[in-house]
C-alpha cells in the first residue's frame, strides 16, 4: 500500500517530473523568424518621427494629459499588431517608452464568409 501524499505534494511531484521531461528554452533558442520579428520592433528611446517614418501613420492615437507632458499610445494593425507608448515631455521630442505586440486582429470566425 502506498503512503498518503497531500494534494500539494502530488502537484509538486508532477511539476518536477514535467520539468525534467520538457526542458525550458532560452530566448536564444527561439526560431530565427521570431528573433527577426523582435529585432524589427521599435526600440526604447526611438523618436516618434523615426517610428512614423518606419511604420507610417498609426491607425489610432490615444493621449493622456499629465503635468508638463503627455503620454501617447499609437496602435498599428497588420500582420504584427503593435501598441507603442510614447513619453512626450513639453518642448522635447516624443520617445518610445514601451512596445507591446497584441494578438491577431479581430476578424470573422473561421469558416464564416466576411461579406455576410
Amino acid at each position: 500500500m502506498m503512503p498518503y501524499a497531500p494534494p500539494t505534494a502530488r502537484l509538486l511531484l508532477a511539476a518536477l517530473c514535467w520539468a525534467a521531461v520538457c526542458p525550458a528554452r532560452s530566448l536564444g533558442d527561439q526560431p530565427p523568424v521570431v528573433q527577426r520579428a523582435a529585432d524589427d520592433l521599435p526600440q526604447k528611446g526611438m523618436t516618434a518621427a523615426a517610428v512614423r517614418a518606419k511604420y507610417g501613420a498609426p491607425k489610432r492615437i490615444a493621449r493622456q494629459i499629465l503635468y508638463r507632458r503627455h503620454l501617447e499610445v499609437w496602435t498599428y494593425d497588420g500582420p504584427t499588431p503593435l501598441q507603442i507608448e510614447f513619453d512626450c515631455p513639453r518642448g522635447e521630442d516624443a520617445t518610445v517608452l514601451s512596445v507591446q505586440t497584441r494578438g491577431k486582429p479581430a476578424g470573422p470566425p473561421p469558416g464564416e464568409d466576411p461579406g455576410s
